[in-house]
This record gives structure tokens, C-alpha cells and sequence, in this order.
């Protein structure tokens, strides 16, 4: 239960007589929401935690200035103050060198002299100011909406620099918030107790509120939080994805597990999603409704992130993380029965078009990566090529069996080696040798090397055909904005793009921005979009695709054989 107890006062605990023996390496966490004006305008964060003996000028905590351009929760990082045994521990602060990209910039709080024991750390944290300006970015930074408070644990938690794994309690206080507030973890609703690493305590998220849930009495299993009723079915979309999550659950060989998927609600786009430990967040815009399998597929993608992540050795190995996801995003729900070939035509039709219209397909995976998030072609191909690969692999091993071998057991193997920290691409590429050969290594070379793939007609099996022709790529190099009157608006436009040639620029008011999400789903359509410019009506032609690169496509067979072999 959610301790209740008043919070008009902040008070640093001062824990009497030095730590003797090994200490216990624990971590208490106590989180006291602080509202004004019916909103949260911080919350303050207590953290006591036990620590070696350290000598002056050791790193105590550490906490993010910004992390993919995200500014962080300290308003003054000199209201953070530390005690420990013998009182008051002064601290000295160090920031990180600018990082130009945004990506990671660090304050570390140092040892003023020698401690050791139990220490305790507290420090007021703020949610970021919202304003028309803001840039959509990763969803970790900490926000209001309404009465509630959300946000990334890596954001909002200086952690401790050693003493890891740690048995990590988090205590929430909520008596400054609204009735019917509750609190919600990656680790599990109101208070808990986790053992967990420092990376795994950072790879999480929080939420504290009158929020509502989807199942509404679920306790495991695929779950829902919002602060904001939605305007689409979120119901059925839980549901959908339940069934996948359940089903997964059996696929990959593990124990059933709680997963939570926290949803924020923003006045205009802000971000799509986010990974973390057996949870994840996104982001939908105030009073616009999601088509059906747009929400389904965004929220079975990261439900599978659960299992199918980044590996811990060597290279991170986009291609697998999300690659393999979009796979499986695709594949495990019509193998239950939750979407039909056409739905899954429509998948493939996205990869086939982000890879082959992609101007960046040639480019090698490590290029790749350094890239992914300066360069928005780069960062689609772990999307693409990295489905159509898993793709390939399973069609040579369904073409040496006459059916009978598949990828899965190669994605399992994978799966539970990066839960254990031992997967790397050396131990995937010794799988596929192994499975396959010569053929095998070749494929995951060209992989690496961004040489075009060598997709089989029969890739997708007998229920697909493949066609050859010019692919365009859907890029109309602007994004529809929401204003706070509900004015949809071009956000900014990208130079040279069928946007910019088109006329369009940010600001400019779209009246039927509904007919641009109808062309997305037509490759090579065109749209007549009416527009409100600088006060002026008018129509503009817009042909929002890339230029048209050879490549394949995959559409359904007719007529439909009676096993896909999906």
C-alpha cells in the first residue's frame, strides 16, 4: 500500500555509527509528489543507500544534464545535498564536457572528504516546461499531464556510482495529490522491491496519478496505464495485444511476466515510443484517434522488446533488436490468429519500401549505427533490413528442410543469451553457419556490409508473390502539428523535400489532413491538400514520396494456398 502521510516538509535523515563489515547493498527510494495549482510541480527524491568506505573526491551520484536531447529534472543541481554517519556531506559537483549531438551529458556529484556507510541523498526534481517550441525527442523526460506525473527513471534518479546489483526499494507518498492517486513503476504498481542493476533500475518508467487501467483489474500479463481517456479503442488494442503477449510468453520459452505500457497524452506529436524493463511508454495526441493496426502493431512491437533487445556484447546489433521485432510484430499475431494476410501484406510492404527507397540501403550496418540518430534514413534501416533479413534466413533454412526448419529457434537461442549477457553477433553469426553454411555467413556479411540483399521470390512463402518494379519510399518531409486549439499545422519542413516543392511551410494550417494518412497507405498516390497561408486559402499538390529506386515488392497470392507457412 501507498503510504499517505502529510509531505509539507523535506527532511534529510541523518543515520548515526560507521558501517562496520561488508555493508548491505540496498537502496531506498521515497518519492513525494509536491503539487500547486491543482498540478505536480515536483517531486521531491530521497534516496538512502549503503557504500564502501570512499576517500575524498569519489564519485558519489550521478544524474543526467541531457540524454537525447532531453534536459534533465534539476532546475539547481546545488539543492541536491547528501548526509551520511557524521552529518551534513559536502559535496563537489563536475559536469560532463558538452556533448554537440545531445545525446549524453552528465552532472557526477563528488566526495568532499572521506565517507562510508549509510548515505543519504535528497534533491527536488521539476517536469519540464512544455511550450509550442518544444522539439519532439525520446519519451524520458518527466512531465505533467492534468493531476499526474510521468517520466523516465534514468531521468529522475541520481544513482549511486557502485554497490550494484541492489535490493531497491521505491516508496511513494502522494498526499499532496489528487484523490484516487496511485502510483506505477516498470517495477510494479505503488511501492516495491526489486533486486536490480544500476542499468536495469535507469531502463524504466514512472507514473503517478488518478490514472486508469486496461485490463482494469490486471495483475500480470500485458496492462495499460493513462491519465487521459484516449479517443480510439486503447480496449481492444489491450486486448489484441494480451493475446500476442500471452502467446509470446509460450513462443520464447519464458516465465510469465507483468508487462506495463504507460501512455502519455500530448497536445501535439511529441514522440512515439519507448522501451523499458518489461514496460514501455508512448506518446498519441490529445483527441486524435490511431487506426486500429497502427496502435496494434506500435504497441506489439515494444511488448516484444521484452524479449528481443539489445545484445550486451560487442556491438549492439540494430538489426536483431528491432529487425527481429518487426519480424515477429508481424508474424506471431497472424500465427494466433489476430491478423490476416492482408495486415501482414501491409507490413511487409513498409519494410520492402523504407529499405529498397531508402537512399541510405547500401550503407553498412556500423555506419549505420554511428548515424542512427543524426540521420533519419540511417536510423530506418534496422526497421527494414532488419526484418527482411530475419525474413531471408528463415526462407534458406524452410528451402534446405522442405519446410521443416525455421529462424525461431535461432531467435530463442538469441533471446535467452541476451537475458543471461552472452549474446553477441559472433554467437548469431556461428548460429547461422552452423544452420546454414557458406550461405549463411555470406548473407550476414552482406548484412554488415550494406551490400543489397539477395531476397528470394518465395522470402515471405507460397501465400506471397514478389514483383519487380521501382519502390518509393513515403517521405513527404514534414509532420502534421496540433495546436492547443486543435488547428492541425505543418510542422517544420524538411529542404528539398515533396513538402518544400510542393509550397508547403511550418505554420501553414491543413484542413484536411486526414486525406495525407489516407495516401501514406497508397504507395505513389498523390494528394490535393487545402491549406490556410499566411490567412490566404489554397490547394496544394503534394506527391509525398521519395524518388523511385529498383527493388521488389510482395503482395498476396491468388488465389490463397491453403497453408502460408508463416
Amino acid at each position: 500500500m501507498i503510504r499517505r502521510t502529510a509531505a509539507s516538509t523535506i527532511m534529510v535523515a541523518l543515520l548515526s555509527g560507521a558501517a562496520t563489515g561488508p555493508v548491505e547493498h540496498s537502496l531506498a527510494i521515497r518519492l513525494t509528489p509536491q503539487v500547486s495549482g491543482g498540478a505536480v510541480d515536483g517531486i521531491v527524491v530521497q534516496e538512502t543507500f549503503d557504500v564502501e568506505a570512499l576517500l575524498a573526491g569519489a564519485t558519489l551520484v550521478s544524474l543526467p544534464m541531457v540524454s537525447q536531447s532531453v534536459p534533465g529534472v534539476l532546475d539547481d543541481p546545488a539543492t541536491l545535498v547528501a548526509s551520511d554517519p557524521s552529518g551534513p556531506l559536502p559535496l563537489a559537483m563536475v559536469e560532463d564536457p558538452v556533448d554537440p549531438s545531445g545525446i549524453k551529458q552528465d552532472r557526477h556529484w563528488r566526495t568532499s572528504r572521506a565517507t562510508g556507510g549509510r548515505i543519504t541523498v535528497t534533491y527536488m526534481a521539476r517536469p519540464r516546461a512544455i511550450t509550442p517550441e518544444t522539439k519532439p525527442a525520446a519519451l524520458i523526460d518527466m512531465r505533467t499531464e492534468g493531476q499526474g506525473v510521468y517520466g523516465s527513471t534514468q531521468m529522475l534518479l541520481a544513482l549511486p556510482e557502485g554497490g550494484w546489483p541492489r535490493k531497491v526499494t521505491i516508496d511513494w507518498d502522494l498526499a499532496a495529490m489528487a484523490p484516487g492517486s496511485r502510483a506505477v513503476t516498470s517495477f510494479g504498481e505503488g511501492n516495491s522491491t526489486t533486486t536490480l542493476d544500476a542499468d536495469t533500475l535507469a531502463y524504466g518508467y514512472f507514473m503517478a496519478g488518478p490514472w486508469q487501467k486496461l485490463p482494469p483489474t490486471a495483475d500480470r500479463g500485458f496492462m495499460v496505464y493513462y491519465l487521459t481517456p484516449p479517443a480510439f479503442d486503447l480496449d481492444a488494442a489491450a486486448q489484441d495485444v494480451a493475446a500476442t503477449y500471452r502467446y509470446a510468453t509460450r513462443f520464447f520459452g519464458t516465465a510469465p511476466q507483468p508487462f506495463r505500457a504507460l501512455m502519455r497524452t500530448t497536445q501535439r506529436f511529441q514522440g512515439g515510443g519507448g522501451g523499458g524493463r518489461n514496460s514501455f511508454i508512448f506518446g498519441t495526441v490529445k483527441g486524435e484517434g490511431r487506426e486500429p493496426d497502427e496502435i496494434n502493431a506500435l504497441l506489439t512491437h515494444e511488448a516484444l522488446h521484452n524479449w528481443i533487445n539489445a545484445m550486451k556484447k560487442g556491438p549492439q546489433g540494430a538489426w536483431f533488436d528491432e529487425g527481429a521485432t518487426n519480424y515477429y510484430t508481424a508474424i506471431l499475431p497472424y500465427r494466433i490468429g489476430r491478423r490476416s494476410i492482408a495486415q501482414v501484406e501491409a507490413q511487409i510492404g513498409e519494410w520492402t519500401s523504407n529499405y529498397y527507397g531508402n537512399a541510405r540501403r547500401t550503407m553498412g550496418e556500423d555506419a549505420a549505427r554511428a548515424a542512427f540518430w543524426t540521420d533519419a534514413d540511417a536510423q530506418m534501416l534496422p526497421y527494414s533490413r532488419g526484418p527482411l533479413y530475419i525474413a531471408l534466413v528463415d526462407a534458406r533454412l524452410r528451402a534446405i528442410s522442405g519446410g521443416r526448419k525455421r529462424v525461431d529457434p535461432l531467435v530463442r537461442t538469441m533471446v535467452h543469451a541476451i537475458r543471461d549477457g552472452t549474446a553477441s553477433e559472433d554467437m548469431w553469426l556461428s548460429l547461422v553457419s552452423q544452420a546454414l553454411g557458406e550461405r549463411g555467413r555470406q548473407d550476414f556479411a552482406d548484412l554488415k556490409a550494406g551490400r543489397m540483399l539477395d531476397l528470394p521470390a518465395d522470402l515471405f512463402g507460397p501465400c506471397f508473390r514478389r514483383e519487380a518494379g521501382p519502390v518509393r519510399r513515403y517521405s513527404p518531409g514534414f509532420r502534421i502539428e496540433t495546436g492547443t486549439d486543435g488547428r492541425r499545422t505543418a510542422g517544420p519542413v524538411r529542404p528539398g523535400s515533396p513538402a518544400a516543392t510542393a509550397g508547403l511551410t511550418r505554420g501553414d494550417e491543413i484542413l484536411n489532413w486526414a486525406d495525407l494518412d489516407g495516401a501514406a497507405r497508397q504507395p505513389g498516390a498523390a494528394v490535393s491538400l487545402r491549406i490556410r497561408q499566411a490567412g490566404t486559402l489554397r490547394d496544394v499538390h503534394l506527391e509525398p514520396w521519395g524518388p523511385a529506386r529498383d527493388g521488389f515488392r510482395w503482395g498476396a497470392s491468388t488465389p490463397r494456398p491453403a497453408v502460408c507457412n508463416l
